[in-house]
């Protein structure tokens, strides 16, 4: 069994449960994982472990900061993954999968391990309570030994969902309603549909059937009485909801109806509001069977009209936790096939699936399904009517929704699984009116119409109160509910129910706690705001007409509606327009905006599914951000000040972005993208800069000649993650040598930083610039940033902004460059927007830092452009500017490295140095790179060879190179950082993604020479193509040029169709580096015939077993290789030996 190590130990008590033999492990793992929850045979549990967070430790006792996260990998198999189950003090359940390993800052690379950092929350303060704090977390590792693929989970969720049915003795198809049927959930199977007068047909909602779904009213009249409308005519309909889409169901339900058509009046709830609203409103979509459904009245309860968040496909692993944990609180719910998902589902969870199930994607609020729903034609007037819930959690359920992130989930009310409002926006938008009429909605809940004060009525529930058996019958009975009516034009309100939790979704952010006056707006007056417009006009760089300062305010009405205000200002034109969020286009904007921005998280964190976000989705994310920045008004103020300052020559126009709003500072704006002009914003001949509101006023410019002198702190404690700090110093060091030579720069190096070291360090000498290099955190409590910093046994000790302020004020500082790893819930976002803001406040000119995590390369090429041009005399908002596009045209970055920098400055055209160097000076920044270049002399030289692994997905790259280099002296291999350049990947129609060599090839046609090697060999996951004459050729597992001179080899272990042991293969990373260095050196190609465990068999069968198999040059082309390689075919033989 492999060992779960701890990679933060010293901040937990655990104690590993003993539970020996598979009966013991199900029995001690039912702590965290109920038996309810089915666990499918090909997942074992492998550990279960009790761990207790220390929090807080007794007066006088050394200080330790308590626990964020718990960080634990362990070792990984070939073909095995593993998914932790996590059961949180507050009782939720979390799951969560390894991480996927990339090159990115702070990670090593070629480590074989699974590594799960899982964040959790920190304990609640309580008043007077002194001691020891104590939070126990209960682990259970779950071991899976069959993975599936992509493109293998829509089979998959069918055959469990046929499974599950079969074993419960249900069955597709129409059933007829009686009480003892929904008692047992035994109800009668209908073959023959063909009701003799108006019928009731009752469609259940995900994760249930019919007896599940409705079996709740039972508690009240609502069946009696419905008899007597419709008799024995009341009906069900059993549907698949997780294999099947609502399309698929409506043609179902259908199908089985005889021609004519049938009169139904309808209950729906949850997902069967689609299947239903299908079968009226697609009826094109249906050839012909809609015509056999007749609608009377349909009343949908708790309908997704507008989706879910929690069917969107990024958030497979949340949505299982929420739903294990929904279903552990409330052991009594509709949800009857909930626990066997939750089992199953942790297959899917492990193979690090991208897709949804068919029907929850259908359920995705920004998929196609409802968007062809909500375009297609409405249904007759008064068709419909609509009953939600508006849920206020309790105490105890809003501390566990909160620690499975459900809080983020939803930015309007919900009823804990749907949106409360989409329930009655059918065709939301449309001419000439609402769908459903105010008269015909039904609420549950604050803002409601039906018991608003009662708390706790949700998605769950809804067919238990009176209340709703009322609305009911009321509804088939055509009769006036006699309700006051809800007014569809206002937002309901959203309550968190404990003051304490901090609910980061959209619209509870708009009352973020700033720590500054709310004011009371009535009007868009600008005499309306004296404290605000005080503020601003401070704000205002002096002197400079040439700034259009664009400030995103938070302000209270005369109803208390906290809103939203875009106050915009240039050359004496002052504007203030509401700045929405919510609600219509604008809500579906942020929506779309929120999406995209997780993508580029999801990427830059290294998250499981993460990829990187192409061309095309971050120009629309970057359109979405300058249409949202820049509206109406606002752009007409900005096209103006633009044009005024391109007509001045040797001028430019500062934008200036300050959000008084948390999450709105949290967007990327850094990616805002001007259509008009096809560029991004940040790198135009405008200069876009960040500020934060403050009264405090900056620190004199201490504006003088000589060098720029910078201090580097370097914080690596030995209880913390590894980052690149020492590599990082030197870099930088090395890459301002012409600088230093020149007397421009005066770089000094303060490693292993303690608080005191650099309180010293400052006292001692005067310093323009910090630059920082270790660990950060974001502290969610204090809503601001924090250091780690090194103590005086080079262990961990965290420094508070609020003694970092004190450290740095009145130093004479004009910039700090963060360039930290955030390694602490929150993101990177939040810990740079939490201490630059305070850094800001402070009275420092200018902060960097990094809002997600960056390539190497990429952080360092910023840092070295952005300097040296500090260090020649230009303003930050050049610099800024000219250091962005470096890196977007850097070889070796990844396509959101150039945005990851946010630069805050008082004063874009403030100089940090008064040396003025010629743009085309003579000192040369090239001469800085540092890069290795090959060593030549009169004795033969090794071949050198730099093997890149381009996805992150190669485990073994550096130990394979390792031994490659012991077995032979002809060929020299050393493992490099590089990245897939961007474009490089081909998809079409019915073919699996490849990455196009010839492209791949020409984009990195210059990274030997960068490197100083003589071939650089790239190792992909994806298949390979490429041109051969006229023809495109595809799926190939190596390649290389025919031209001469040509130094790059790409070779493919393509994980879709592999076994994913390959990946850690080294015996298949070593034939593919010795048949590409053969292909390269002597000119052949690969042989159809022969051998097929020659290096240089085609294998046009695409069998992945030959490349992991024994490999041995055959007769025929050892002679030949003989005449053409005599000195490096005995080092090739050794490598193919060396793994056999």
């Amino acid at each position: 069994m492999a060992e779960l190590v701890w990679n933060n130990a010293g901040a937990w008590e655990r104690t590993p449960i003993d539970v020996e033999g598979a009966t013991g492990k199900r029995r001690g793992a039912a702590s965290v994982l109920p038996e309810a929850f089915e666990l499918p045979a090909n997942v074992i549990v492998e550990q279960v472990e009790e761990a207790i967070a220390i929090d807080e430790v007794p007066t006088g006792a050394k200080r330790s900061a308590p626990p964020n996260l718990i960080d634990v990998s362990i070792e990984a198999e070939p073909g095995i993954a593993r998914v932790i189950a996590v059961r949180h003090p507050s009782g939720a359940i979390t799951f969560h999968s390894g991480e996927g390993e990339l090159t990115r800052r702070g990670k090593r690379s070629g480590v074989m391990t699974e590594r799960f950092r899982i964040p959790i929350r920190e304990a609640p303060a309580e008043s007077g309570r002194r001691g020891i704090g104590r939070r126990l977390f209960k682990i259970v590792v779950l071991k899976v030994l069959d993975l599936i693929a992509d493109a293998a989970l829509p089979a998959a969720v069918r055959a469990w969902e046929k499974r599950t049915w079969k074993k419960r003795g249900l069955r597709e198809g129409w059933v007829r309603i009686s009480e003892e049927g929904l008692r047992t959930g035994a109800l009668e199977h209908v073959a023959t549909m063909k009701p003799s007068s108006r019928a009731l047909l009752l469609l259940h909602g995900t994760f249930s059937h019919t007896a599940g779904s409705f079996r709740d009213v039972l508690d009240t009249q609502f069946l009696a009485e419905a008899r007597t409308l419709y008799g024995d005519e009341i009906y069900g309909f059993d549907h698949f909801t997780l294999g099947k889409t609502p399309e698929e169901n409506a043609r179902d339900l259908l199908s089985v109806l005889p021609d004519g058509p049938q009169a139904f009046d309808v209950v729906t709830y949850s997902r069967g509001g689609l299947v239903m609203r299908t079968a009226i409103e697609r009826a094109s979509t249906l050839e012909g069977l809609a015509s056999r459904f007749q609608l009377g009245h349909a009343v949908l309860v708790a309908s997704p009209n507008q989706g879910t968040p929690l069917a969107t496909p990024k958030r497979w692993r949340d949505t299982i936790g929420w739903l294990a944990t929904i279903l552990d609180h409330f052991p009594d719910t509709p949800l009857v096939t909930g626990a066997s998902f939750v089992g199953e589902s942790i297959v899917w969870l492990a193979s690090h699936l991208t897709r949804a199930a068919p029907g929850l994607d259908a359920m995705d609020g920004t998929g196609p399904v409802i968007g062809d729903l909500q375009a297609s034609p409405s249904p007759a007037p008064g068709a419909y009517s609509a009953l939600v819930a508006n849920h206020i959690p309790e105490p105890g359920l809003a501390q566990k929704l909160i620690d499975v992130s459900a809080d983020m989930f939803f930015g309007t009310a919900n009823d804990l699984v749907v949106p409360s409002e989409g329930g009655w926006l059918v065709d939301a938008g449309r001419e000439p009116g609402p769908v459903i009429a105010q008269d015909r909605i039904g609420c549950f809940g604050p803002g409601g119409n039906l018991a608003p004060d009662t708390p706790g009525i949700n998605h769950l529930h809804l067919f238990r109160r009176p209340e709703t058996a009322r609305f009911l019958l009321n509804a088939f009975r055509r009769l006036p509910q006699q309700l006051d009516p809800i007014d569809v034009d206002t937002r309901l309100p959203l309550r968190p129910a404990r003051h304490d939790a901090r609910l980061t979704s959209l619209a509870a952010a708009l009352e973020p706690d700033t720590g500054r006056t709310k004011m009371s707006v009535r009007t868009t007056d600008l005499e309306e705001f004296p404290q605000m417009h005080g503020q601003l006009r401070d704000h205002t760089p002096p002197g400079q007409g040439d700034t259009l300062n664009l400030v995103v305010m938070s302000c209270e009405s005369e109803s208390g509606e906290i809103i939203a205000q875009l106050y915009a200002q240039y050359a004496g034109a002052r504007l203030i327009v509401p700045f929405r969020t919510r609600g219509g286009d604008d809500g579906k904007r942020w929506q779309r905006i929120i999406a995209l921005k997780e993508e580029v998280r999801d990427f830059a964190d290294s998250a499981v599914g993460g990829v990187e976000p192409s061309q095309e989705a971050l120009r629309e994310l970057g359109g979405l951000l300058f249409d949202t920045l820049l509206p109406d008004r606002v752009r007409r103020l900005y096209d103006t000040a633009r044009s005024r300052e391109s007509d001045q020559v040797g001028t430019h126009l500062n934008v200036i972005l300050t959000s008084q709003i948390a999450w709105v500072a949290d967007i990327p704006w850094e990616f805002a993208f001007d259509h008009s002009q096809r560029s991004q914003l940040a790198t135009e001949e405008v200069h876009f800069i960040r500020n934060a509101l403050t009264d405090v006023p900056a620190e004199q410019l201490d504006q003088r000649p000589g060098p720029l002198r910078m201090l580097v702190v370097v914080s690596q404690p030995v209880d913390a993650g590894y980052i690149s700090a020492d590599e990082e110093a030197a870099v930088i060091l090395s890459g301002f040598q012409p600088l230093i030579d020149a007397g421009l720069a005066d770089v000094d190096i303060l490693r292993s930083v303690t608080t005191a070291g650099l309180h010293e360090k400052l006292l001692l000498k005067n310093y323009d610039v910090l630059h920082f290099i270790g660990h950060g955190e974001f502290d969610e409590k204090t809503q601001t940033g924090r250091l780690m910093f090194e103590d005086g046994e080079r262990r961990r000790e965290f420094i508070s902004v609020q003694d970092l302020r004190r450290i740095l004020r009145g130093r004479g500082l004009q910039m700090v460059f963060l360039n930290a790893c955030q390694t602490g819930r929150g993101g990177s976002a939040l810990f740079a927007r939490g201490i630059a803001w305070e850094l800001v406040d402070v009275g420092i000119h200018c902060v960097v830092a990094n809002q997600y995590s960056v390539l190497n390369s990429s952080a360092t090429e910023f840092a070295q452009t952005f300097y040296w041009l500090l260090a020649m005399g230009w303003t930050i908002g050049a610099a800024a500017r000219e250091a962005r596009i470096a890196v977007n045209y850097a070889m070796q970055r990844e396509t959101i490295d150039w945005a990851v920098p946010v630069v805050y400055a008082r004063n874009p055209d403030s100089q940090l140095s008064m040396t003025s160097i010629p743009r085309t000076g003579a000192t040369s920044r090239v001469a800085a790179t540092g890069l290795r270049q090959p060593v030549r002399s009169d004795a033969p030289q090794p071949i050198t060879v730099a093997v890149c692994d381009m996805g992150g997905k190669f485990g073994r790259i550096q130990p394979t190179l390792d031994r490659l280099n012991t077995v032979q002296d002809r060929f020299q291999f050393e493992f490099v950082n590089v990245t897939a350049p961007v474009g490089v990947l081909h998809n079409e129609k019915d073919r699996e993604t490849q990455l196009n060599a010839d492209v791949a090839a020409n984009r990195l046609r210059n990274l030997p020479g960068e490197l100083g090697v003589d071939y650089v060999y790239c190792l992909t996951r994806y298949p390979l193509t490429f041109t051969s004459g006229d023809e495109v050729m595809w799926n190939y597992y190596n390649w290389w040029p025919d031209e001469d001179g040509a130094r790059i080899i790409i070779g493919s272990i393509p994980m879709t169709a592999t076994d994913p042991a390959l990946l850690n293969s080294s015996r298949a990373i070593t034939n593919l580096l010795v048949q590409g260095l053969i292909g390269i050196l002597a000119k052949v190609g690969t042989h159809d015939g022969g051998s097929k465990t020659c290096p240089l068999y085609m294998n046009s069968e695409l069998d992945p077993g030959l490349v992991d198999n024994t490999q041995k040059l055959d007769a025929a082309c050892r002679k030949k290789l003989l005449g053409k390689m005599p000195d490096e075919l005995p080092a090739l033989e050794a490598m193919l030996r060396a793994f056999v």
